[in-house]
């Protein structure tokens, strides 16, 4: 059974779940494009300038996202925002 530990309806908690629910879109869709990055190296999609440089540029922002989200929406402190 699981147990809500986070209460959603006040700020910090909205800050700490929408901080979290960021982090792992964009921690997913960064290994999609790191993924899609290496099949382009590897030969298994064919070797066009553009789509590697896009699949870069996408990873590279997806990271930017991911830290944005852990050290900016995310709070620094969990003490205040358990039940």
């Amino acid at each position: 059974m699981l147990k809500r530990t986070v209460v959603p309806y006040t700020e910090a908690g909205k800050r700490l779940l929408y901080g979290n629910y960021l982090y792992s879109f964009t921690f997913a869709g960064f290994m999609v494009f790191v993924l899609l990055n290496a099949f382009v190296f590897w030969g298994i999609f064919p070797r066009m300038q553009s789509m590697g440089n896009a699949a870069s540029l996408i990873a590279m922002l997806f990271l930017l996202l991911m830290a944005v989200s852990k050290f900016v929406l995310i709070p620094k402190s969990d003490k205040n925002f358990l039940a």
